[in-house]
């Protein structure tokens, strides 16, 4: 692997709490920057943050990305939208992979990975309509990037085949042992990266 490649995480309020964690002097099992020494790694995530919102991107994102100049950025997203409705599932995937086309483009990022939304309980609508809908987008969107060898999906397959639960008592956030499978495949997520990421 090339040493020291900059890897940005970022993402809604998923991103954001988890780095609370990375960041606590308290935390034992998550070690701030993901605990690799091949790469530096920050992350920046946002609560509510829609991807189809690109006022919102660039609000929140576009500074730290243009000052931290990320080879790799890893992406959490897509959740917050499919609440909304009156957002095909199609219009969202689009929203995702246009993001991505800005990453590689405007901000030269060598390598993106998009992370497979989250299964919920809780999000503001049924959740068999959530599920169904979460499947169309992450099937319109490994359509829509299969030829592009510099995009991944990544699938949270740890996270969401684990015996226990994931989420607190609220049904939105993760709870510690969610956190800590989170951590791991966002960890195994930038190796992977790092590795396969074009010089």
């Amino acid at each position: 692997m090339e040493a020291h490649k900059r890897v940005a995480v970022i993402g809604h309020s998923f991103v954001r709490r988890l780095n609370e964690h990375l960041q606590s002097m308290h935390s034992t099992r998550l070690r701030p920057g993901f605990n690799l020494q091949q790469c530096d790694v920050r992350c920046v995530g946002y609560g509510g943050w829609r991807v189809m919102d690109k006022q919102a991107f660039r609000r929140y994102f576009h500074a730290f990305l243009c000052a931290f100049k990320p080879n790799i950025v890893v992406i959490q997203t897509g959740g917050n939208d499919l609440s909304n409705l009156s957002a095909h599932p199609l219009l969202i995937a689009n929203a995702m992979e246009e993001l991505t086309a800005a990453l590689l483009s405007e901000y030269n990022v060598r390598y993106v990975v998009i992370c497979e939304i989250f299964t919920r309980k809780t999000s503001g609508i049924p959740a068999d309509l959530y599920e169904s809908r979460r499947r169309q987008v992450m099937n319109y969107l490994s359509t829509l990037v299969e030829i592009n060898t510099n995009i991944r999906i990544w699938k949270h397959r740890r996270i969401f085949r684990a015996q226990e639960p994931i989420f607190d008592r609220g049904g939105v956030h993760l709870n510690d042992f969610g956190q800590y499978r989170f951590y791991r495949s966002l960890r195994l997520a930038i190796m992977t990266a790092v590795r396969e990421c074009p010089n």
